[in-house]
């Protein structure tokens, strides 16, 4: 009715890959150079930061009285995504 064990395996693994690969492509850039709302601050304040381990974040923050009202908006936002990752350790 259902299938063998190892075609309900590859139908789960082809599923958990797809919902990965979506979830993936659908994660928000806000910090990529380029795109979201702190984008032309980064450019402006940040460009020879190395990007990862928040440190475009401590640069925007540096700079937190010149900064785009969009981005300003965007920094005094919860993190809620990483409060999630920094609990699930």
């Amino acid at each position: 009715m259902f299938g063998t064990k190892e075609e309900r395996t590859m139908k789960h693994t082809r599923i958990a890959f797809a919902l990965g690969l979506g979830l993936a492509w659908a994660a928000p850039q806000a910090w990529a150079v380029g795109k979201g709302p702190c984008a032309s601050d980064i450019e402006k304040f940040c460009h020879d930061v190395k990007p990862g381990k928040g440190r475009y974040r401590a640069c925007l923050k540096e700079h937190e009285n010149e900064l785009s009202e969009a981005c300003k908006k965007h920094l005094a936002q919860p993190r809620k995504h990483m409060k999630r990752h920094k609990g699930a350790q």
